[in-house]
């Protein structure tokens, strides 16, 4: 994805004067540090940086030792190395520590790092969304357990409510609280006519940032229909 910073290391400053202007070229946000003190500087104050493209033999640092940096305080970086013919023994344990891949200096083509420099970058949106899919499934699994556990305790509760005698008072403000818990409103009210003495009781629920005039409006609707 054009854009996406790189942080390129290489004591050599032909080396790293061309390849900082092609990786330019290409879109990128190329970071160019010319020792292993500079990347790691760079390295500890960018946070979630893409990529680094690091120079296995540096005179200050090892490429290695900034590999181990990197993997233990900025994982989501892939990693890249240069390195010489004499050196593949190291580019290989570089691999096992997580480096993404090395290439050879000798044997550079430009567009093989092009090419490299992608893959290392997709595979990091890869494992970045991979992550937040799971992260979601797991938010998702966790809202789903929530709510299965409201159900029971309002399944629970209206079980005990109807199990013990109640007044009409009592059942109406009863089953208000119940309906007002399980359901997402903002204003709630409730109506209700005793069997046998017809009386007629009313009672009601609101959020408590809603308007007075809009509480008296409906106060006054619901006394209403006591009147009818």
């Amino acid at each position: 994805m054009p854009g996406e910073k790189i942080l390129l290391v290489d004591d050599d400053p032909t080396i790293l004067g061309t390849l900082t202007r092609f990786l330019t070229s290409q879109g990128f946000a190329v970071v160019a540090a010319p020792s292993g003190r500079e990347a790691l500087a760079t390295l500890q104050e960018e946070e979630a940086l893409p990529l680094a493209i690091l120079d296995l033999k540096l005179p200050d640092f090892s490429g290695l030792e900034l590999l181990a940096y990197v993997r233990e305080n900025s994982p989501d970086t892939e990693v890249i190395l240069f390195t010489g013919l004499g050196a593949l023994d190291s580019a290989i344990q570089a691999l096992r520590l997580g480096a993404y891949d090395y290439l050879v200096k000798t044997e550079l083509r430009l567009p093989e790092l092009h090419n490299v420099v992608e893959r290392a970058l997709e595979r990091r949106r890869l494992a970045l969304a991979n992550r937040e899919l799971l992260e979601n499934l797991t938010l998702a699994r966790e809202e789903q357990a929530a709510t299965r556990a409201r159900e029971l305790t309002q399944i629970r509760r209206i079980g005990e409510t109807l199990s013990r005698p109640l007044t009409a008072q009592e059942w109406m403000v009863g089953l208000l609280d119940l309906m007002w818990e399980s359901l997402p409103l903002t204003l709630m009210g409730v109506r209700f006519q005793a069997q046998i003495t017809l009386e007629l009781s009313a009672a009601s629920r609101h959020l408590p940032h809603l308007p007075a005039e809009a509480l008296e409006r409906f106060d006054r609707w619901l006394n209403l229909q006591l009147q009818d």
